[in-house]
């Protein structure tokens, strides 16, 4: 139990450092609102939960060479399919917008002429 608390307790410290889950709750605050952030939250605490579990009870499912190949190639597929989907959307800027002085989240700076 001590282990499992060392381990909790620098897996908390560390979920401090800014990184992608903090974006996305706080994208998710400024666009949604606080309540579904809070669930956003609740579900990366639940899935963080899980993964610390099964990492202590010695799951060991994807230790086996087929299983392990199978969740790389779904796992590959996934990031193509995102990165096609990225490349095919529209960007959804607006110069009006930008020179009227309206905050865009993603620029931080733009000169328009």
């Amino acid at each position: 139990m001590e282990q499992f608390a060392a381990v909790a307790l620098a897996h908390f410290l560390a979920l401090l450092i800014p990184g992608v889950d903090f974006f996305l709750i706080a994208r998710t605050a400024m666009t949604s609102g606080w309540r579904n952030a809070t669930g956003a939250c609740l579900g990366i605490a639940a899935a963080n939960g899980i993964f610390i579990a099964a990492a202590f009870s010695g799951i060991s499912i994807i230790s086996h060479p087929t299983v392990l190949v199978v969740i790389q190639l779904a796992g590959g597929a996934f990031l193509v399919f995102i990165g096609i989907a990225f490349m095919r959307s529209t960007p959804r800027l607006s110069h009006e917008g930008l020179m009227q002085g309206e905050v865009t989240i993603g620029v931080s700076r733009c000169e328009c002429r």
